[in-house]
């Protein structure tokens, strides 16, 4: 990855989905870039506006891990070892993060 550049998977609202870098995302404009790296289409800038994110990720790779399960015993867990700041976030869609 070139410095400057982000690499980052975008959620749309309507379910949309891109891969690729972005040199402007800051939480206080409107609208960023994103350099497409999706076979199809890389290469291709995007203007994306916020407003149609459902969320943003900031990744080490495109690849995604395979394997990976949820932890769903969130609620269960004991507050006492916890540190940092846990939150739960329910989307309108119904998907639930933690």
């Amino acid at each position: 990855m070139e410095a400057g550049r982000n690499q980052v998977v975008v959620h749309f609202k309507d379910g949309k989905l891109l891969k690729g870098y972005s040199h402007d995302f800051t939480t206080t404009k409107e609208t960023f870039h994103l350099t497409s790296e999706r076979p199809e289409d890389r290469g291709t800038v995007y203007d994306v506006k916020t407003d149609d994110l459902k969320a943003i990720f900031f990744v080490k790779s495109f690849a995604g891990r395979q394997g990976y399960v949820e932890k769903s015993k969130f609620e269960e867990a004991d507050p006492s070892r916890l540190r940092g700041l846990k939150i739960t976030v329910e989307f309108k869609d119904g998907e639930v993060i933690r």
